[in-house]
């Protein structure tokens, strides 16, 4: 199932619609990474959807965050059509997202 995502910006009370985003991501992340916080505190304050995963916590997880991404650093950020954005500042996030 496919659910609609909205990004919204808010400036000067103001919020403007950026752009709908069609699709689920994964937001693979390591508990107390200051590089996972910032990027999972962009994402919320535009409020991008994404289903976090912490590497940390579970060993599965960090195998497939390797094997999508090919290295062991977070965040990753893989969208549902497969690309990922690895090992990233969330500077990154608006040229990888199309915002």
């Amino acid at each position: 199932m496919k659910t609609k995502y909205c990004a919204w910006v808010t400036t000067n009370w103001q919020v403007e619609r950026l752009q709908v985003i069609n699709q689920e991501m994964i937001l693979y992340i390591k508990r107390g990474c200051p590089w996972c916080d910032d990027a999972e505190a962009w994402l919320k304050a535009r409020r991008v959807a994404y289903t976090a995963q912490d590497v940390l916590s579970n060993p599965e997880t960090y195998a497939t965050m390797r094997k999508l991404s090919g290295q062991g650093k977070a965040p990753v950020l893989v969208t549902e059509d497969g690309r990922v954005l690895a090992d990233f500042g969330s500077e990154e996030l608006p040229g990888f997202l199309g915002l």
